[in-house]
């Protein structure tokens, strides 16, 4: 079995400067955000990156799925990106795209509360019961209004 600290990838240094850079404007220091600016204007990949709010939103999706279950986790990972490669056609609208990352974070998040209804069933209070039945429903109300709009959309397009 391969030792999981041989297979992390060491972090690159712009990362790194960023990271400090925006550890220091978390602690109230402003003067270092023209720098974060410099650095995010000249390596626009770490903005695509850490702007990725979808994908941040994802990801925490997945941590409260899979908790500290490796196989959970790598497996949802390569299910929605599965889901959202066959979703997003080759020469997708950036509005296509919108629709397809909320499709597959409303599918995260109704498994989500889907989970949360089975495993409270009998073992907690029913007013709280009631709430988890509540937000699994908005949820699958969520996820279903992203899969209709997103349909709308390819209807529409040309």
């Amino acid at each position: 079995m391969e030792d999981e600290s041989s297979s992390q990838i060491a972090e690159p240094p712009v990362v790194t400067r960023l990271k400090g850079l925006v550890a220091e404007a978390k602690q109230g220091h402003v003067k270092v955000l023209p720098q974060i600016r410099r650095l995010l204007h000249a390596h626009p990949q770490l903005e695509q990156h850490f702007g990725d709010l979808a994908g941040q939103v994802e990801a925490k999706w997945i941590d409260l799925l899979a908790g500290e279950d490796a196989c959970i986790r790598e497996s949802l990972t390569r299910r929605v990106n599965q889901w959202r490669s066959e979703l997003l056609d080759r020469g997708a609208s950036p509005l296509e795209k919108l629709l397809v990352e909320r499709v597959v974070t409303s599918w995260l998040m109704t498994r989500y509360f889907d989970s949360a209804v089975l495993l409270a069933t009998g073992n907690v209070p029913t007013n709280q019961a009631r709430f988890l039945q509540q937000q699994l429903d908005r949820a699958q109300k969520r996820h279903i209004e992203a899969v209709r709009s997103l349909a709308e959309v390819r209807k529409l397009l040309p």
